[in-house]
C-alpha cells in the first residue's frame, strides 16, 4: 500500500483549492507538517491529522471522541478553540471525552450516560447545580473554630476543618449555613465553584443502587426462574 503525503490528498476533495487553504490554516495552528507521509508520524501527530480532517470541511455536524487524546496542552486548547470556532459558526457538535474540564470549557450542554442509557441531558450548569455546592469560611484571628452541628444543618457535611477555617459542602438552600455562621466572627466566606466532573460523580453515587435493591433484584430473577 502506497502512503500518500497529507497535501497530496487535496486533489481528492472537491473544491481543492479553499480545502487545501484550509488544510494550511489547520496545519499550521495544530503545528503539523503536512510534507510527512501518515506512517511516518507520531500517535499525536496522526492525532492532528484526523482532526485535520474534521474541520477541513467545516461541516455543520460534528462528532469527535476524545479528540485531545496524546496530545500536548498548548495543541489540545487549539483543538478546544476550533471546538468553540465551529459551534459560534452555527455547527452543532457532539463531543465525547473522559476530561469532563474540556467538557466544560466548550460545551453548553452534557449528557450523562450510564449502561448504555441516556439518564441525563441539560445544560452544564443545571448539572453542577444539582450537586452540593461548597463553602468556605474563614473566621476571625484567635476565634476558635465551632463544631458543624450536622444534626440541626440537614443535607451540610464537613470536608476539612483547619486552624481558621471550615470548608463545607451543602445541599439546597445556603439559609441556614449563613444563620450558623451569623454568631460567629467571621472573616470572609467564599464559594468554590463545583466542576461537572465533582458533579458527575455525586450523581453517579447517587443514582447507585444500593445493596439491598441489588439483593432484591437477584432475589427476584431466582424466582422468576423457578
Amino acid at each position: 500500500m502506497i502512503w500518500p503525503k497529507l497535501n497530496e490528498i487535496t486533489s481528492f476533495i472537491p473544491n481543492g483549492k479553499n480545502i487545501s487553504e484550509r488544510q494550511e490554516e489547520l496545519a499550521e495552528r495544530l503545528d503539523l507538517n503536512l510534507d510527512r507521509r501518515v506512517r511516518t508520524l507520531s500517535k499525536g501527530n496522526r492525532q492532528k491529522v484526523g482532526i485535520l480532517y474534521a474541520f477541513q470541511h467545516q461541516p455543520d455536524v460534528m462528532i469527535l471522541d476524545e479528540p485531545t487524546i496524546g496530545l500536548d496542552p498548548l495543541i489540545r486548547q487549539v483543538v478546544m478553540d476550533l471546538i468553540r470556532e465551529a459551534a459560534q459558526a452555527g455547527a452543532t457538535v457532539l463531543l465525547s471525552s473522559h476530561d469532563l474540564s474540556e467538557v466544560a470549557a466548550v460545551c453548553g450542554r452534557a449528557a450523562i450516560l450510564r449502561e448504555g442509557h441516556l439518564n441525563e441531558l441539560a445544560p452544564i450548569s443545571r448539572i453542577v447545580q444539582q450537586g452540593r455546592r461548597q463553602l468556605k469560611v474563614w473566621f476571625t484571628e484567635g476565634t476558635q473554630i465551632p463544631s458543624l452541628p450536622v444534626d440541626k444543618l440537614p443535607g451540610v457535611h464537613l470536608i476539612q476543618q483547619e486552624k481558621e477555617s471550615l470548608h463545607i459542602t451543602y445541599h439546597g438552600s445556603i439559609d441556614p449555613v449563613l444563620k450558623w455562621l451569623s454568631y460567629y466572627p467571621v472573616d470572609r466566606i467564599s464559594t468554590p465553584q463545583t466542576s461537572l466532573e465533582e458533579a458527575f460523580i455525586q450523581y453517579y453515587n447517587k443514582n447507585r443502587p444500593s445493596e439491598s435493591s441489588t439483593h432484591q433484584v437477584a432475589e427476584s430473577k431466582e424466582a422468576a426462574n423457578e
